[in-house]
């Protein structure tokens, strides 16, 4: 696999025109690769790419592949930011999700990412899990206050019908949080974090000023990216398109020197709503200027009744020609974008 990525960078026309400020190792479990193979990654990247206004490296991972000395090696070959799959602080949570950590290997290895000298660290939660409650909710957070890192990122957790725990809820066996309980606890997540003086700047995102994290910035910014590897996803500023999902045939493709792609059909259509539905999520809210623009339509215009109402329900705010998310909204927000969406003729 590694060569396979290795592959694809080489592959791709005009490389030395993607002049990159963040790389992100994530999806899938990229901590498990070796120092060696995050070397020979990395070098292959430098001889490929344009990396000398690297400001961001971060590397997804879990707690239980973060030993000290593989830590210290991280930071020496240039990864500055973790971001580390705690989920939950309580073993039973843990053992329900199938996690391979425990609540000491996720406090321990905190500890070990800071000794190690990583002082940009994200710790990802996930709330409505099986056998949590609100007050594992409220002890979580405790625990994320008391440890204080830069940045939070907490999830509802979303049920497919195709995985383990959509083959539970189908037979009983699996109770999710009601939706009044889960926007009560997702009421109590942004409360408590705005008191230990977090800025919610997207729906599930909490960085202390200046610790935002820039590259998943530059996805809800619309800034232009490119992924590397297996179901890795791509946008050129105006198209989408994402790798194979299936490692077997993406190796094949790369093997016969072929770019394992499949483009995205998207209509202007197409990406105002999901300039909506993204700007929506985020701290600065949906700019109705940049909409006329660029899209030619007046939000303003085609639902004044819609925005009023919303105002006078206390979901939005109107801030120099920004619509923006309230608290309450927040709890509403796909809901919220989806009412704005353009329907094509």
């Amino acid at each position: 696999m590694l060569e396979g990525i290795k592959m694809e960078a080489k592959l791709i026309k005009n490389p030395l025109d993607y002049r990159f400020e963040t790389l992100y190792f994530g999806g899938g479990t990229p901590s498990l690769l070796s120092i060696d193979e995050f070397k020979d990654l990395l070098t292959s990247l430098k001889s490929t790419f344009d990396l000398s206004n690297l400001k961001e490296m971060t590397l997804e991972a879990n707690p239980d592949d973060l030993s000290p000395s593989f830590l210290k090696d991280l930071k020496s070959i240039g990864f500055n930011r973790l971001s580390i799959g705690i989920q939950s602080f309580h073993d039973e949570v843990l053992t329900n999700i199938n996690r391979a950590h425990n609540s000491r290997q996720a406090t321990q290895c905190i500890q070990d990412a800071k000794a190690a000298g990583f002082n940009n660290l994200s710790l990802d939660l996930i709330y409505g899990l099986p056998g949590s409650s609100f007050e594992i909710l409220q002890e979580d957070l405790r625990k994320i206050v008391e440890i204080n890192p830069n940045h939070v990122s907490i999830y509802a957790l979303t049920i497919e019908e195709n995985t383990v725990f959509g083959r539970r809820k189908k037979k009983g066996l699996l109770n999710s949080p009601e939706e009044e309980e889960e926007f009560r606890q997702f009421n109590y997540i942004m409360e408590t974090l705005q008191e230990a003086d977090y800025i919610q700047y997207e729906i599930s995102n909490f960085g202390k000023k200046g610790s935002f994290s820039q590259h998943n910035n530059s996805y809800w910014k619309s800034t232009p990216y490119l992924g590397l590897g297996p179901s890795a996803h791509s946008f050129d500023g105006e198209n989408r398109w994402h790798n194979l999902p299936n490692n077997s045939l993406y190796l094949k493709e790369i093997a016969k020197g072929l770019l394992p792609r499949q483009m995205e059909e998207r209509t202007a259509n197409d990406r105002l709503n999901e300039y909506i539905f993204t700007s929506l999520r985020t701290l600065d809210g949906m700019n109705m200027e940049l909409i006329l623009q660029n899209f030619g339509v007046d939000i303003k215009g085609i639902y004044p009744s819609k925005i009023a109402l919303l105002s006078k329900e206390g979901i939005i705010e109107q801030r120099n020609n920004h619509l923006v998310l309230t608290q309450k909204g927040k709890c509403l927000a796909d809901q919220i974008a989806s009412d704005f969406f353009l329907v094509e003729d």
